[in-house]
């Protein structure tokens, strides 16, 4: 658990994680690649923000808890049968895939 700051990109890859972070890049885009990912935000509710790039989410089967921010960057994600729960704030948005639940927390889907 804890903060990961890059000035570049970050990139998670692997399945089967469990893990509580905050992900922060000043100048690069972040990206989730794996399935069966659990992933909660360790500070703010924040979990990835990327201040210059992107954020993309390709896998599936995928839990992602908290705030994904792009503000300049789009946000992308890909993947079946995924759970995102918390805000989404980006200068596009791209979703493709099937089964997924994308909701602000006020209401959690079932598993």
């Amino acid at each position: 658990a804890g903060i990961v700051f890059a000035e570049g990109p970050i990139r998670v890859m692997a399945d089967d994680l469990t893990a509580r972070w905050t992900l922060v890049s000043a100048e690069g885009s972040i990206s989730f690649r794996g399935d069966r990912q659990h992933l909660e935000p360790f500070l703010a509710g924040q979990l990835a923000v990327s201040f210059e790039g992107g954020v993309s989410v390709l896998g599936n089967r995928l839990y992602l808890a908290g705030i994904l921010s792009a503000p300049k960057g789009e946000l992308a994600v890909r993947g079946d049968h995924n759970t995102l729960l918390g805000a989404l704030h980006g200068a596009s948005l791209s979703l493709a895939g099937s089964d997924n639940s994308l909701t602000d927390g006020s209401v959690v889907p079932k598993p």
